[in-house]
């Protein structure tokens, strides 16, 4: 696979500066990964505390305890969280309490693209950085696919808490994930791992290797990382063996009869016309036993369907910096990272028209027993079982270059230059199970071929099958440029301690497309939603400034502003103040308050079409339709009449030292989005109708055109909703002790939410999510971690409280709150590495199930339940 030249070139011209490295590398040090060393005037000279920038600031500083809420998950932590992934691990800290999309799914829109969703305030409102920097979005999505990072190379994770847009510009409402990689290795170090599910399948596998140079004027640290995941099928899994779907062998239709009165007699509408009923029916061929309770034919493809895919990672990153002299740096930072999904599913679902002709050319079609409507068409609802099983074949391929020189005016004043460019190339390709609508649907005409047959042997059925097979695919590519230039130092002495000042510039151009095949483009692909081509792009542009003033010893205020303007959103400006007051020693005091702002991605733009499932109630037709629908389409589409969001937000909280290797840290928190653009929440639009409230721009369409027969498609249009506000309070302890050299460390992370509150859909009021299935009101991870002599145990408790279940109109209920453990023994030994063995959910604890929804994987809640049981793993690190 090949990208366009550009990123090619960009590599080759980099590595001219990757040789002159090289070269003036004098040799190895023995391994180690360590901060640079201060230099030191004289024995006598008095040693400076070191200044570090942090996440949520551009200005370095001494004090890194800040005015704003920031969560350090140092390289060290990671190890000992027992995952491999980014997403895995922020997923297991209270922050995720709505839980995240941490594994791809197959039934999922979102696929590959993992991401974390801060304090349930949606993925889209975290903005992601690497080393501070801005990444591009997956696909137009507005988020960043976390799966892209390779653990081994990342030095730590840096969470902000807080709105950063007058910092960071746009998508940083609901707070930042800076990821920051390794510089200061030196030497070389592998890292090998190996993780089992409890069940069958999941299997991972994982490789990386990390080098690092260092002489007085260069060093270069490069990491290479290979991850293997194999697939888990729903079949393996007891809760998912049975998963039940209508669109069924041999085929159900949905006909419109003529309905009667009691007494027989043909019942008509208000207006005189007939009256009409539609309903599913199936034939013969499907056993009367296997039936469900509507009467329809079920499948049960959880034989085939796998929850994620066979993936396949391969990940390469660089970091190279190059000193000329003490005020002069060139840096630059080269990745690339490949991942391939093979997703493997059931045969190809879908829904065909049968016209009217051919129901009258054709009377056994009509399996009702009553009188076919005059003129009306008929809905198969079809698995294309003759087709063979479905497969996905994904590729997502990355490739970055950021370029920077940076430099010192005199002891204090800093400044900095950097250009970045990003490219991904998502393939997707369905090799197998997919056919063309029309040739089938003439060959149920002219009776060639036989919906409701089971039997596929024959040779005109072969011929038919490959006379209409079809590979649909989809081409998604994203390119960002980011161009960047700051300045920043002290200004002027205060009572506190220097004032400091950064000022900058920025501007980004992103680009994004999606490239559809021509047939699934004017709707023939069989069981592929009719999609449209299409691209987009803008550029931003940027000025800000951010002000630091401690104006005593006790008291720093932070002033930031920036302001953006974009190319298709106009301008906006979003200022931000933060306090932070030092009580009296071991009490620290802090609070913040900002705008923010949001301009819709790309792909809600521009978007031809998105297609979901969701299990519905007809609540306007209860009489007719009382029982859960399942696999309702919903078909959502972008909009270029979007405005964008603006949001309001503040915090106060406090960092508490009472007592020797005590210690708490308390943030209260609250967030307003206005005109928010979330998707429309189906089953409360449809609960809306029955009380006859309108519906803007929604379509709800029933099988056949009849008002009062099945739900076949909720189409919705991507809009502005409304106001949403969510508030909450994160609490923190940490307690360590040293008894005898037994290091002992407590670690009680809890987050809490006082409500949730969004529109559902455009118009309506406002609800409280909080404690709705996949809103829990609270979540709390406990660790413990006892170590002495290169011996480390660990324990984990996650803890995710009750939430309802989905309602229906006859039952509701609560699932149970869920308790799970992670253990880990590492032992770190004399020769330059560590082994760790331990378990994730070691007791092999079920999650509960929604058992109001149908059977299979809709029974669990997937941001936050793991499909995988017990996950034994085991690490080895080894230095040399």
């Amino acid at each position: 696979m090949k990208l366009s030249s550009t990123p090619s070139r960009a590599i080759i011209l980099s590595l001219p500066l990757l040789t002159f490295c090289l070269n003036a590398s004098q040799g190895f040090a023995q391994a180690s990964e360590t901060a640079n060393p201060e230099k030191v005037a004289s024995p006598k000279a008095k040693k400076e505390p070191e200044r570090i920038q942090v996440t949520g600031s551009r200005l370095k500083r001494s004090d890194v305890e800040g005015n704003s809420a920031v969560v350090t998950v140092d390289a060290e932590a990671i190890q000992k969280s027992g995952v491999s992934t980014v997403s895995e691990v922020l997923q297991n800290m209270a922050l995720s309490i709505d839980g995240s999309y941490s594994a791809p799914r197959v039934d999922d829109p979102r696929g590959n693209v993992t991401s974390v969703n801060i304090r349930g305030v949606g993925a889209s409102n975290t903005l992601v950085l690497l080393d501070g920097r801005r990444l591009p979005d997956e696909g137009g999505l507005g988020v960043v696919d976390l799966s892209q990072f390779p653990i081994a190379a990342i030095e730590r994770i840096e969470v902000l808490k807080e709105s950063a847009s007058a910092i960071y510009g746009s998508d940083a409402a609901g707070g930042v994930i800076n990821i920051i990689t390794k510089k200061d290795f030196e030497g070389n170090a592998v890292f090998a791992r190996i993780a089992d599910p409890s069940g069958k399948g999941g299997l991972e596998t994982g490789l990386s290797y990390v080098n690092g140079v260092q002489t007085d004027n260069a060093r270069i640290m490069t990491s290479l990382s290979y991850r293997h995941v194999e697939p888990v099928y729903w079949r393996d899994r007891s809760w998912a063996k049975d998963g039940v779907s209508s669109y069924s062998v041999p085929g159900n239709i949905g006909l419109s009869t003529l309905a009667k009165n009691p007494d027989g007699s043909p019942a008509v509408n208000a207006d005189g016309s007939p009256k009409t009923t539609t309903s599913y029916y199936t034939s013969a061929n499907c056993p009367a036993t296997q039936r469900l309770p509507d009467g329809e034919c079920p499948y049960n493809y959880a034989n085939a369907m796998a929850f994620s895919p066979e993936s396949t990672q391969l990940g390469f990153l660089e970091n190279l910096e190059y000193k000329f002299s003490d005020k002069l740096t060139v840096y630059s930072t080269l990745r690339a990272q490949r991942n391939a999904n093979l997703w493997n599913m059931a045969p190809n679902a879908g829904a065909f028209v049968i016209p009217a002709a051919t129901l009258a050319a054709k009377p056994d079609f009509n399996i009702s027993g009553g009188t076919l409507a005059p003129g009306s068409d008929a809905s198969l609802k079809y698995r294309a079982l003759a087709w063979g099983n479905r497969t996905w074949e994904e590729t997502n391929t990355i490739l970055g270059l950021n370029v920077g020189l940076k430099g010192a005016l005199d002891k204090s004043w800093e400044w900095n230059i950097n250009f970045g460019r990003s490219e991904s190339k998502k393939d997707t390709k369905s090799p197998h199970g997919f056919f063309l609508t029309t040739p089938v649907t003439n060959a149920v005409s002219n009776g060639s071929f036989d919906p409701f047959t089971t039997d596929f042997s024959s040779d005109n059925v072969h011929s038919i099958v490959t006379s209409s097979a079809v590979t649909p695919t989809v081409v998604n590519k994203t390119r960002m440029h980011t161009y960047d230039a700051s300045l920043s130092g002290d200004l002027f002495e205060m009572a506190g301690g220097n004032a400091g000042l950064a000022v900058g510039v920025s501007r980004f151009d992103q680009f994004y497309s999606k490239n559809i095949d021509r047939n699934s483009e004017i709707g023939e692909a069989f069981g592929v939603l009719k999609n449209q081509s299409a691209s987009g792009d803008r550029n931003v542009s940027a000025v800000y400034a951010e002000l630091l003033m401690p104006v005593t010893k006790e008291l720093e205020v932070q002033l930031a502003v920036r302001h953006d303007q974009y190319s298709d959103f106009g301008q906006t400006t979003n200022p931000k103040l933060n306090l932070k007051y030092k009580a009296f020693p071991g009490l620290l005091l802090r609070g913040n308050i900002g705008t923010g702002f949001k301009a819709p991605t790309l792909s809600q733009i521009y978007d031809a079409g998105t297609i979901s499932y969701k299990n519905l109630v007809d609540t306007p037709n209860l009489a007719t339709n009382p029982q859960r629908q399942d696999e309702i389409e919903i078909e959502t589409y972008g909009s270029k009449s979007l405005k964008q969001e603006t949001s309001l937000s503040w915090s106060a909280g406090f960092v508490a030292d009472p007592f020797t290797n005590l210690s708490f840290t308390v943030d209260y928190w609250y967030l307003r989005i206005n005109d928010v653009i979330t998707p429309v929440d189906a089953q409360r639009a449809l609960d809306a109708a029955a009380r006859g409230t309108p519906l803007p721009g929604i379509q709800i369409i029933h099988v056949n055109n009849d008002p009062t027969g099945p739900l076949q498609t909720i189409r919705v249009p991507t809009a502005n909703l409304g106001r949403s506000e969510d508030a909450g309070v994160d609490v923190l302890t940490q307690y360590r002790m040293n008894v005898d050299k037994l290091l002992l460390s407590f670690i009680n992370d809890y987050g809490r939410k006082f409500y949730s509150k969004s529109i559902p859909f455009a118009g309506s009021p406002q609800h409280d999510y909080l404690g709705d299935r996949g809103h829990p009101a609270w979540r709390m991870v406990d660790t413990l971690t006892a170590g002495k002599d290169g011996h480390d145990v660990s324990l984990r408790n996650n803890f995710i409280p009750k939430q309802l279940k989905t309602p229906t109109p006859t039952a509701g209920g609560h699932l149970s709150s869920y308790s799970t453990y992670d253990v880990q023994y590492q032992w770190t030994h004399p020769w330059g590495g560590s082994v760790a063995i331990g378990a994730l959910n070691v007791f092999n604890k079920e999650f509960p199930r929604d058992d109001n929804e149908r059977t299979g994987d809709d029974q669990r809640v997937q941001e936050l339940f793991s499909p995988n049981g017990r996950m034994v793993y085991l690490n080895v690190n080894q230095t040399f």
